[in-house]
């Protein structure tokens, strides 16, 4: 199993907290549809991050613990680039880490 982190930060935390949510509700859906029994997955969140602001930057984060094959990062590439163009004009940040090293 690896872990995934989704990160999203900005400077309205209203905004931050709605953007993580439909995230989470995009990859849940995206794994759903695939119906692929490779995609066992455990979603940790969205929570605020462990250091939850950083340079005036509102952040949270959620965690998917899951098998990282080459199907699901393809589906979290997806995801990410579709809301990133949601959030574009929204001074918004999304990440994500795959077996990140430091957990903050």
């Amino acid at each position: 199993c690896h872990l995934v982190v989704l990160i999203v930060s900005g400077r309205d935390e209203e905004v931050v907290r709605d953007t993580i949510v439909e995230a989470g509700l995009m990859i849940k859906q995206q794994v759903f549809l695939a119906k692929n029994e490779k995609f066992p997955v455990l979603y940790l969140g969205p929570l605020p991050a462990p250091v939850a602001k950083i340079k005036n930057q509102l952040r949270f984060r959620l965690m998917i613990k899951c098998n990282a094959t080459a199907e699901i990062r393809a589906l979290l590439h997806t995801v990410l680039i579709e809301m990133r163009k949601k959030v574009q004009n929204k001074a918004i940040s999304i990440q994500i880490d795959f077996n990140p090293v430091n957990f903050s």
